[in-house]
């Protein structure tokens, strides 16, 4: 059990960092434009942001943002002399640290490395789970007091909004309740949205509380509110996080406002904001905030807004969106790591002089072949005894290879990378890393990880380490290249041999 809280939550802790990054970006944004911009863009914005702390899977864009902090893979320019005397190219050498044997020494100190790390991420899983029961069953306590409060509430007849549904192009039968036991209006219910007013509103302000509350049933806030919020009880220990939902509602209350004045012309601002601030004072009933549109502390803010608000000419509201579709582009792929791999070939046996330019491969003095080699990985275990060979010609294809290995033995990655996916796909639960030029490394059968989703890794590095199975302790290593699994034995070292 505890080991789905820990994936759960090393999930949801690699999703937080990368919207982490996006919030802070969004409150830039917003900070300089939000008296120049259309509030609905910004709610867009942050729409973005909503929808990468919930999903692990994105696209990669050369264009992304993250480009600027992921520094590519360094091409190295290589120059050969080849001669007729001379009957070999001699590449300068790289010694590698940690080839050959690993040591006990070794071994004792990256598994006790682990078990730290192991415990650690155990402990912040559970106090992470901890945090979520404990927002969740608050909100929910305030939910059912709420619905004690309301139950009392009597139908309003003749209903008030038969006339104000065209005016917002609403279809939805809606109810609207009154009650003397709330002070504010808001909207109730997922699935049969009801409007909840006070007694005491007169028809001139309660005309403008429903066009607004009407909106917001139109544009589906009653829904994405609630939905936010528990997206936020996910990621409750990131304080970006929370600074982002506070502004988030600001902003589709401010969105739903500039919808009204654009409804009802711009003369009705004053009186629109009359009736906005009528609803705030003296409110003191606390309701869940994913529910109230009138909060005081944003009362100064709104009245202002609606006072200054003037329609944006067509051409504005043209370019401001699609600044803001590529900026929502942007921050919602992730950013394209390149790695470039060459092997130079020369045809002729006399001198050749090869040099890179510009990106583009090129030769002087003869003509050259060149190929892009295949990758040599490291085993990513200590053994080299294949359990289940890779084989793709039949019904129940094996897309890779098991290695034996030892329970809680460290899992290396095989080359240099960076972590796409970690979770279950159609195949098992797995680990994926891209090695750029389409390459790509799967590793299955872990017990515990040690590295999170969009983390970069380097060659040898303890990625986690194997468990137990059914079938026994092993790794399941499969290889990826343009999309198409490929035998892992053609990239790992010659000594891997089939078990008898």
């Amino acid at each position: 059990m505890m080991m789905y809280v820990t994936n759960a939550f090393t999930m949801i802790l690699s999703m937080s960092i990368v919207s982490t990054f996006i919030g802070v970006i969004i409150l830039l944004i917003r900070k300089v434009f939000v008296k120049r911009i259309p509030s609905m863009l910004l709610y867009v914005l942050w729409m973005v942001m909503m929808f990468r702390l919930i999903s692990p899977f994105s696209i990669a864009n050369p264009l992304n943002v993250f480009n600027l902090v992921i520094t590519d893979v360094e091409h190295n320019v290589i120059t050969m002399t080849y001669t007729e005397e001379l009957s070999r190219i001699e590449f300068p050498r790289i010694e590698t640290y940690g080839h050959g044997h690993i040591t006990d020494t070794t071994r004792l100190v990256s598994s006790h490395g682990l078990v730290s790390k192991e415990n650690m991420m155990m402990t912040a899983s559970f106090l992470w789970a901890l945090g979520v029961l404990i927002v969740f069953f608050y909100n929910v306590i305030q939910y059912i007091k709420m619905g004690k409060r309301i139950g009392t509430a009597t139908i309003l007849k003749p209903n008030p909004i038969h006339g104000l549904k065209g005016l917002v192009k609403v279809r939805k039968q809606i109810k609207v309740y009154t009650s003397d036991k709330i002070d504010t209006p808001f909207v109730l219910g997922l699935l049969h949205p009801r409007i909840y007013i006070p007694v005491a509103y007169t028809n001139h302000s309660l005309t403008y509380v429903l066009i607004h509350e009407l909106v917001h049933i139109k544009r589906w806030d009653f829904r994405i509110k609630p939905l936010a919020y528990m997206i936020c009880m996910l990621h409750w220990f990131n304080p970006i996080v929370w600074l982002a939902i506070h502004y988030m509602n600001q902003d589709i209350e401010m969105a739903c406002d500039e919808k009204v004045i654009h409804l009802l012309g711009q003369e009705h601002r004053q009186e629109y904001a009359h009736s906005l601030i009528d609803c705030v004072v003296g409110k003191k009933m606390k309701i869940p905030c994913w529910q109230s549109s009138y909060n005081a502390n944003n009362l100064t803010l709104r009245v202002k807004h609606i006072i200054g608000f003037r329609e944006k000419k067509c051409y504005e509201k043209i370019l401001l969106w699609m600044c803001i579709m590529c900026i929502g582009l942007t921050l919602s792929t992730n950013p394209l790591i390149l790695k470039h791999t060459e092997s130079i070939i020369p045809i002729d046996l006399f001198k050749v002089h090869w040099h890179k330019d510009n990106g583009d491969s090129k030769y002087i003095q003869a003509k050259q072949l060149v190929t892009t080699a295949k990758p040599i990985y490291e085993n990513p275990v200590t053994r080299d005894t294949i359990m289940q060979d890779y084989y793709i010609k039949s019904d129940k294809a094996h897309h890779g290879i098991d290695i034996l290995a030892h329970p809680g033995e460290p899992i290396k990655v095989v080359d240099d990378g960076y972590v796409t996916f970690i979770g279950h796909d159609e195949h098992c639960h797995v680990v994926k890393i891209d090695h750029g030029d389409g390459y790509e490394s799967w590793y299955g059968g872990y017990e515990t990880l040690s590295v999170l989703e969009h983390e970069t890794v380097s060659k040898g590095e303890i990625i986690g380490v194997i468990g137990n199975t059914g079938t026994g302790p092993h790794l399941h290593l499969a290889i990826v290249y343009n999309g198409e699994f490929v035998d892992p034995k053609d990239y790992l070292p010659s000594v891997l041999n089939k078990s008898r």
